[in-house]
């Protein structure tokens, strides 16, 4: 299952706020992610990490994807990219 930070946050949807108006407190604050992590289950927070590390790649290495996998029973996380040959090795980003 390839899980986001943003579905492990329940996908909440941040609201624009119109131009020229002060923000009102929420009813309901949204829970911080410490907050939520401090309650995950052990793969919850496996899920969470090995996702944001996805999306750190994804955001060093622009024309790849990667992608986050967990295998309990081989005990095991892998994060890689499903076309490395769009990467590039240079470290400086953007298409090979």
């Amino acid at each position: 299952m390839n899980s986001t930070r943003r579905s492990f946050l329940g996908g909440v949807a941040a609201a624009s706020l119109p131009v020229g108006t002060t923000a009102a407190k929420p009813a309901h604050p949204s829970p911080s992610i410490d907050a939520l992590l401090a309650k995950a289950l052990p793969l919850e927070k496996a899920r969470y990490h090995a996702s944001a590390l996805a999306e750190a790649m994804n955001e060093l290495s622009p024309g790849g994807e990667f992608i986050a996998r967990i295998d309990r029973e081989a005990c095991f996380a892998l994060v890689f990219a499903t076309s490395p040959d769009k990467i590039r090795k240079d470290g400086k980003g953007g298409e090979a």
